[in-house]
């Protein structure tokens, strides 16, 4: 299983289209992380999960999900409510306290690909508004019986 992993992409499309479309045959699901949580709504062809974050005003939707893919536990959020930009702890020690094995967040705009204890730590980065020594990036994370990995697409 593979999965495209997407955050504060801002209203900013098509770079990330292009992609999408270019590998639509081999990604299983979109998962996007928020800031502008609706981007991908109606993308076709691929199922997308979202979780709002601190720019999508007024939307409907999740803060956070815990899913299950391939029996790995994973919380998806967008961050901001851990204080990502600060430290990355409060969100690891959730990880921890709840035994996931990745934590999928946004927020900083930061690539990010961690692993301590268990749990890894995966910020896919901004395809169109990265961090200022960052380039546009999206995430892809694969599934299968031996575990999972998780790498950084530059756009």
């Amino acid at each position: 299983m593979k999965v495209a992993v997407i955050s504060d992409t801002h209203g900013h499309t098509g770079r990330i289209m292009a992609y999408l479309d270019h590998e639509k045959e081999n990604i299983d699901e979109i998962w996007h992380l928020g800031d502008y949580y609706n981007d991908f709504a109606m993308y076709s062809g691929i199922p997308v999960i979202a979780v709002r974050g601190n720019g999508d005003i007024g939307v409907k939707g999740p803060e956070s999900l815990v899913i299950e893919r391939m029996g790995h536990k994973v919380f998806l959020t967008h961050g901001h409510h851990y204080r990502v930009k600060q430290s990355l702890m409060q969100l690891f020690y959730k990880g921890l306290e709840e035994s996931f094995d990745l934590i999928c967040f946004g927020h900083t705009h930061k690539p990010t690909n961690l692993y301590e204890e268990g749990v890894r730590l995966f910020n896919p980065g901004s395809p169109t508004h990265p961090y200022p020594s960052c380039a546009p990036t999206i995430g892809i994370i694969e599934f299968s019986d031996n575990g999972f990995c998780a790498k950084h697409i530059h756009l």
